[in-house]
């Protein structure tokens, strides 16, 4: 059974020799990269909620191996993660990395856009830790009681640092199949995991 990792800085030998990839504006970018870091996790289940498109709200959940309490202040920082210490650890054919998330941006990313809340458990766990992060710092940390193991991700009032930016997208009906048809894929590649798709309170 897989057990949560500590999220760490990666040295700069490591940082310089790694790709730094564009995490995407769209909803779907957002929802895939969502999706990844639950697959990481080793789930049964993933359920994405959107509200108003995604605009409002855009939760993924899942009953993977949650995330360790002492790596919460860490988790929306720029370059620490916990699935990759050093380049060697890559296998030579790189088909093979067996990590969507190595990076430590994505996160780090969507922080600077939106307010992000963080909700989880590790099967070690009692408690389930609550976070809230805002420009790649946690502004707030909480204990309440929810009983499964896992972790929920919430990106709320996606762009609202980027008014402009938001209104471009809100009228972009189109994005929201988009997101399905990424969802879709994943449910194919990974076929022992069970999808969940609400969007606007329809499944």
């Amino acid at each position: 059974m897989l057990e949560p990792g500590i999220i760490q800085k990666l040295p700069l030998s490591t940082i310089s020799k790694i790709k730094q990839l564009n995490p995407g504006r769209h909803i779907r970018d957002v929802v895939q990269g969502l999706i990844e870091n639950s697959i990481d996790a080793s789930p049964t289940q993933i359920s994405i909620f959107l509200e108003n498109d995604g605009f409002s709200s855009i939760k993924v959940s899942d009953n993977g191996c949650g995330i360790q309490r002492s790596s919460l202040p860490y988790l929306c920082r720029f370059n620490w993660t916990s699935k990759l210490r050093s380049i060697d650890e890559f296998p030579n054919d790189s088909s093979r990395i067996p990590t969507f998330g190595y990076h430590g941006t994505f996160l780090a990313s969507l922080s600077c856009a939106s307010t992000i809340t963080v909700l989880t458990r590790t099967r070690n766990d009692i408690h389930t830790y609550s976070a809230t992060y805002q420009f790649n710092a946690m502004i707030k940390q909480s204990q309440i009681n929810e009983s499964a193991p896992g972790t929920c991700i919430e990106v709320k009032d996606y762009l609202s640092n980027f008014p402009e930016e938001k209104l471009r997208m809100c009228n972009n009906q189109k994005e929201v199949n988009k997101m399905l048809d990424v969802v879709a894929k994943y449910a194919c590649a990974y076929s022992w995991i069970r999808f969940e798709v609400t969007v606007n309170d329809s499944m």
